[in-house]
């Protein structure tokens, strides 16, 4: 009876959270990028030797996407801008902008900055990838014609 009573709760909790993602963009972009990036970093940095020559693994990541609604990019597909905060070490000391990026919803690619480029986000994961297209994560200048 117990398991019934937990279960149907869930079923509708998880509903209404799936449906309140739906409704929010923000919130479903930020649990995206958690989802595709951030969750897999950290997974991969629990691999990595404890005496490894490598970075120490931050304590925390932080996604904030920067877009109250989304942008267009030259080939009209909607974007939203993101960056990841990083917190290291035993202070409190945050490191603004560790990773800035694009996700587009409704493919849910996600595209990380490195200088003027963008690469798929597997690139931090460790996967070859090549440069994305001249396009990605470019708001497209929509001018205004003047009626006179």
């Amino acid at each position: 009876m117990k398991t019934t009573k937990v279960c149907a709760f869930l079923a509708i909790f998880g509903l209404t959270a799936s449906v309140a993602h739906a409704s929010d963009p923000v919130a479903s972009a930020t649990m995206t990028v958690e989802k595709v990036l951030t969750e897999p970093l950290a997974q991969q940095e629990l691999k990595r030797a404890r005496f490894s020559r490598a970075a120490i693994a931050p304590r925390t990541r932080t996604v904030r996407v920067l877009d109250q609604r989304p942008r267009r990019d030259p080939r009209g597909a909607e974007f939203f801008a993101f960056s990841i905060d990083e917190q290291r070490g035993l202070r409190a000391v945050v490191r603004k902008d560790a990773f800035r990026g694009c996700i587009y919803p409704n493919s849910g690619q996600v595209f990380i900055a490195r200088g003027d480029a963008h690469y798929p986000a597997g690139l931090l994961l460790g996967k070859t990838s090549k440069k994305a297209e001249a396009h990605v994560c470019v708001e497209s200048k929509v001018q205004v014609a003047r009626v006179e």
